[in-house]
């Protein structure tokens, strides 16, 4: 007899087909504005995929300068204001300087004031009230540096069984620190990206990754 653990993994027709039918039932109960999964803060993405849903790795990838951490800010955001419990790996950025993109969002205030200091009494009013909002929301940010795809992995399965991660953005693939490719960049984003599918499908979350396309890249 074959003893190999796969052997367990097998899953029958009845235990899939009430499956199926559990998911159609919370579709149903959980309908939100013709969404099954979670808001992306953009109409023609939601249009497209009804949010990001469940057990999905979403690659967003494009040339630098293009909007890509802007994007990730902006979705991540939509999702902690609807309730969701979100974690952000950045590996480009301080948590501050992050924040301080959803600051200027959620404010009237010009980006060139903002960094230079040039704020009014009526301007500082506004920040602190933005930033009371926004420590209501669950954001857990990682921002120390190089750190690798089986660590996150490993961080985000403790934080969800503590039910303090709903939604994964990482900022970016390309910088994830690598023990098992010898460097080699192609296939150092390709192992990442396939640990991170299986977190995902493992946890039931979206996981939201950015990927830098070479500043070479053209469209058609």
């Amino acid at each position: 007899a074959n003893n190999l653990p796969i052997n367990n993994e097998f899953r029958q027709m009845p235990e899939v087909m009430d499956e199926v039918m559990n998911n159609l039932r919370k579709r149903m109960e959980n309908v939100n504005g013709g969404l099954t999964g979670t808001d992306t803060g953009t109409q023609g993405l939601n249009d497209l995929l009804l949010g990001w849903q469940p057990g999905t790795l979403n690659v967003i990838a494009a040339r630098p300068g293009e909007g890509k951490t802007a994007f990730l800010m902006h979705t991540l955001l939509t999702a902690a204001k609807a309730g969701k419990k979100v974690c952000l790996i950045s590996l480009e950025s301080t948590a501050e300087k992050l924040a301080e993109r959803w600051m200027l969002a959620r404010t009237d205030i010009p980006a060139d004031d903002w960094n230079r200091g040039r704020i009014t009494p009526e301007q500082w009013k506004e920040a602190q009230c933005a930033a009371n909002e926004l420590k209501l929301l669950h954001i857990l940010t990682f921002d120390h540096g190089k750190i690798t795809v089986e660590e996150i992995c490993s961080a985000v399965k403790s934080l969800h069984v503590q039910g303090k991660c709903d939604l994964l953005g990482i900022d970016y693939l390309q910088l994830m620190a690598n023990r098992h490719t010898n460097g080699v960049r192609e296939q150092e984003v390709a192992h990442n990206s396939r640990l991170l599918k299986l977190l995902s499908l493992k946890l039931e979350i979206p996981i939201l990754a950015l990927s830098q396309l070479n500043r070479e890249v053209k469209t058609n």
